[in-house]
């Protein structure tokens, strides 16, 4: 329970999920944890926390099993794009990149 909270903590301090989310996190989602029997439940829950830490927000089903829905489980960002910005894509081998500006 102790590493639970820490990292609901973190994913509070650092604002990761909207308050509205955060309060589901520290609640409803907390109790669910904590009524977890098996362990592997327990540590898959932990891992996607940590996952959310780093930025991963995709496939959180052991989040969405102790209450995160779907809906629920957008990241928060404070990054905005303004005119001028560039976004490049390169493929995971580098053979080839796309270039989207925005103004």
């Amino acid at each position: 329970m102790n590493l639970y909270d820490q990292l609901a903590q973190f994913i509070a301090d650092n604002k990761l999920f909207t308050d509205k989310k955060i309060a589901l996190l520290k609640g409803e989602m907390r109790a669910a944890f904590d009524r977890l029997e098996e362990f592997k439940d327990k540590q898959k829950v932990i891992d996607e926390l940590l996952g959310v830490t780093n930025g991963s927000n995709q496939g959180l089903q052991a989040l969405n099993s102790i209450g995160l829905g779907t809906s629920n489980q957008r990241l928060k960002s404070g990054n905005t794009m303004t005119n001028g910005v560039t976004l490049i894509n390169e493929s995971v081998t580098g053979l080839y990149s796309t270039r989207t500006t925005y103004n």
